[in-house]
């Protein structure tokens, strides 16, 4: 498992081994503990001795490429160094990658072969992911001396899971990557089966070539396969959508590379190709990205973690017998999100006469992961202002009081109306009773009794029982 302490003494006396997290002939990838830091990195080890010059060059060709990457579509590289006869490349760790999600993917939408159509929730998030890939490849091929990555495939596409719960898609392994502007570049450079035609018999090709292997990737998230992919989505919704993804896929793997799209201009249709699902006007429910969905809320802005916050305030003034606040502007409450969610579901739909019938059906585990996020971002909000100094009750918490902020198209939650909110200095310290809405007042305030922070716990607690739809 490990060498000499002499050959590995930077890796030894920088890092703890975890485990690893791939094995390949040309090197081995490590999920790694620093240990001044704490933080988890991944740190590839490549064992020169055995390879080719060749090879080698690959190894150090990838190091350089790696270095000059500045994006969150890339794997973030942070050092690298050499010892006796091992290279190591110090970077971000990633623990899952893009094959996973195929794998699984049928499993968490509940269905059963390839041959039952998707549910616009599924397509939905299927289209964010592919649209991060088309950034990322944009990212690379738009660089002042455009890099070709060429060994585009579902395993060199990895998954990071941030701290916050956000998601994010990284292109990796960079060995094979090099710059456009070479003259002559290696034919058959990449994997046979997403290779592009001129990769494969030629030495001159460009930026074009990724796009073929994406396009192949396309196929395989999208379950696109022989025969006729578009008769299953006749009698759905998305079927225009679907038709129009299916010629975009077929354009990017055309055998005549400058007759290919690029990925601006992919991107430039996207809404040609997406769908957008909206519980109401103007708010949507995006779950997206590594198969086992993530976040909700819009996420056009392409930042796949929260943003939980109380409503902004800017100022204030009295002009005459009227006092003036200005404040974030928030269109909708948690009340539409939970009055809506139903029908985004298909939980609800249309009676004979025209009226919606009432949710029997059980929430899948769809609805059910994202109301879970809607609550943990709920207590987010109510937990920062009980850790305050001194703490504050906001003696008002109700769906009303919980918006929905918009910002560079990402929804965020808001608590806000804090003209019942009071602080809280002492355990001992006695508040107004009474106060608040009824339905979600807690029974200390109702009969007067001495009250804390519980009391807006107990609120939650109540909306927690209207949001997933509990009867007590």
């Amino acid at each position: 498992k490990m060498v000499s302490n002499i050959t590995q003494s930077v890796f030894i006396n920088q890092f703890i081994e975890d485990s690893i997290l791939g094995s390949r002939a040309f090197g081995t990838v490590y999920k790694v503990k620093h240990r001044l830091d704490d933080k988890i990195y991944a740190v590839k080890r490549v064992q020169f001795e055995d390879l080719t010059d060749e090879k080698i060059n690959r190894a150090i060709n990838e190091v350089k490429i790696m270095s000059k990457l500045d994006s969150k579509c890339v794997v973030k590289y942070y050092n690298s160094w050499r010892e006796s006869i091992h290279l190591y490349i110090h970077m971000e760790c990633c623990q899952q990658n893009l094959r996973t999600v195929f794998t699984d993917k049928r499993l968490v939408f509940n269905r059963q072969s390839p041959a039952e159509p998707m549910s616009s929730h599924e397509y939905y998030i299927l289209c964010e992911i592919f649209r991060e890939l088309l950034k990322s490849l944009q990212y690379l091929h738009e660089l002042k001396s455009p890099i070709i990555h060429r060994d585009l495939k579902p395993e060199n596409i990895l998954v990071l899971c941030t701290n916050n719960h956000g998601v994010f898609l990284k292109l990796g392994d960079f060995d094979l990557a090099t710059n456009q502007d070479r003259t002559a570049l290696t034919q058959g450079a990449g994997t046979r089966k997403y290779m592009a035609t001129e990769v494969g018999f030629s030495q001159s090709y460009d930026c074009k070539a990724d796009i073929y292997s994406l396009g192949l990737i396309g196929y395989e998230l999208f379950e696109i396969y022989s025969g006729n992919p578009q008769e299953k989505y006749k009698s759905k919704a998305i079927c225009v959508k679907y038709r129009k993804l299916c010629e975009t896929l077929t354009s990017m793997v055309n055998g005549m590379a400058i007759q290919r799209p690029t990925s601006t201009d992919i991107l430039k249709d996207y809404n040609q190709w997406s769908i957008d699902i909206y519980c109401s006007y103007g708010s949507s429910f995006a779950v997206t990205s590594d198969g086992h969905v993530f976040s909700w809320g819009d996420n056009r802005s392409h930042e796949l973690g929260h943003n939980i916050d109380d409503e902004k305030y800017y100022d204030s003034w009295t002009e005459g017998p009227q006092l003036y606040i200005q404040m974030e502007y928030c269109t909708q409450s948690l009340r539409t999100v939970i009055q809506d969610k139903p029908r985004v579901f298909e939980r609800q739909s249309i009676d004979d006469y025209g009226f919606w019938e009432s949710d029997t059906k059980p929430m899948d585990i769809i609805e059910y992961f994202i109301c879970c996020e809607v609550f943990r971002e709920l207590l987010q909000c109510v937990q920062y202002l009980h850790e305050l100094q001194p703490p504050i009750i906001h003696r008002d918490i109700k769906p009303d009081n919980f918006l929905i902020s918009y910002k560079n198209n990402n929804r965020s939650i808001k608590l806000c109306d804090f003209q019942l909110a009071t602080e809280h200095n002492t355990e001992s310290q006695s508040h107004t009773y009474d106060v608040g809405s009824w339905k979600y007042m807690a029974p200390e305030i109702r009969r007067g009794r001495v009250y804390n922070t519980k009391s807006d716990i107990y609120s939650l607690g109540i909306i927690g029982l209207d949001l997933f739809q509990i009867d007590m």
